[in-house]
């Protein structure tokens, strides 16, 4: 559609689900607010649920951040957040493991200002 907003502005993003919380009970739960468009659940790695919900207007995301932020459903508190939010924490994130380096197989000997003059001596 012309003139529609991005799908991230949109969207929210609902952190640790209940591992049988459905599409229906979140379209449900979350049209009270806003029309939703589209449900989906996924796990990650850890095996923790999580879901994206897609609203028709960005209106939907904020009544939805603030009337089910820290709600409870199927015994689990629901953490709502923008989808734009996510992004940028995972960019920060990838930003923060840039600068991390591991360096394995130290002497236990070897100082600070040894390892220092070693890594420089590489670089």
């Amino acid at each position: 559609m012309a003139g529609q907003e991005p799908i991230a502005a949109r969207q929210i993003f609902i952190n640790d689900i209940a591992g049988d919380t459905s599409t229906a009970d979140l379209r449900s739960m979350f049209s009270e607010v806003g029309t939703v468009t589209n449900v989906e659940i996924d796990t990650n790695e850890l095996n923790r649920h999580f879901a994206f919900v897609t609203f028709e207007s960005s209106q939907g995301v904020e009544a939805a951040i603030a009337k089910f932020n820290t709600s409870n459903m199927n015994n689990t508190t629901l953490v709502c957040r923008r989808r734009t939010e996510l992004e940028q924490m995972r960019q920060k994130r990838m930003i923060d493991a840039r600068c991390k380096l591991f360096v394995g197989n130290i002497p236990q000997q070897m100082t600070a200002t040894e390892l220092q003059q070693d890594i420089e001596r590489l670089s």
